[in-house]
């Protein structure tokens, strides 16, 4: 190279306008250039960073790094939108599971979200397989902790009944009758289903305890 030429490219000066056209362009301490990503040093040429862009190494780590949610992504503070949305979703899962099959959610779920344009529902997305879970290991884990209070140090009774489901696997129902001091009144509660290998009251008393 001649001596003319070294000279002038090392006379070239870093431009911090060129950041905003590659962002992962930083200075260095030479008065050089650097790419954050790479780790690379470069000459102070927009056509030697352009290439630089361009190559197949750079163009792999700009797209990790561009599919990666910054961590203030995942410390959002959820806002009172968020919650209202949360609170409809349960309380919409807590009426299905008590008045209809989980699979019309499906439908209710898309009219629900059609016609409240401008409110929180709108951004509503409940479909039955979302609907299932929030029932299964939310409200369902929720509703039994607070069985287990209200039954706290009282008499209660267990009925059982036996039951074959389509696929010939027998199980026994359980439900818990008891007086309810929260709401001062006989409560009679579905505690679950569970499988036996026969119908025998030996084994009933085994799978209870």
């Amino acid at each position: 190279m001649p001596k003319w030429k070294a000279h002038y490219d090392g006379a070239r000066k870093y431009l911090p306008e060129w950041e905003t056209e590659f962002p992962w362009l930083q200075k260095d301490d030479k008065e050089g250039a650097i790419c954050k990503l790479c780790r690379k040093s470069l000459r102070c040429k927009k056509f030697i960073i352009l290439q630089h862009s361009k190559s197949s190494g750079h163009i792999i780590k700009e797209t990790a790094t561009n599919s990666c949610k910054s961590v203030a992504f995942f410390m959002k503070k959820s806002t009172n939108e968020d919650e209202a949305l949360k609170k409809a979703e349960l309380q919409l899962a807590a009426s299905i599971s008590c008045h209809c099959s989980i699979s019309s959610i499906d439908h209710i779920g898309e009219i629900i979200q059609q016609y409240s344009k401008g409110s929180v529902l709108e951004k509503l997305k409940m479909h039955r397989t979302k609907c299932s879970r929030l029932i299964s290991e939310v409200l369902s884990v929720e509703l039994k902790n607070e069985l287990r209070d209200d039954l706290e140090g009282k008499k209660y009774s267990i009925l059982m009944d036996e039951t074959t489901d389509i696929s010939s696997e027998k199980k026994v129902c359980l439900c818990i009758k008891y007086f309810s001091e929260k709401h001062l009144c006989v409560e009679d509660q579905f505690l679950g289903l569970v499988s036996v290998t026969a119908m025998q009251c030996k084994l009933y008393y085994t799978n209870l305890i």
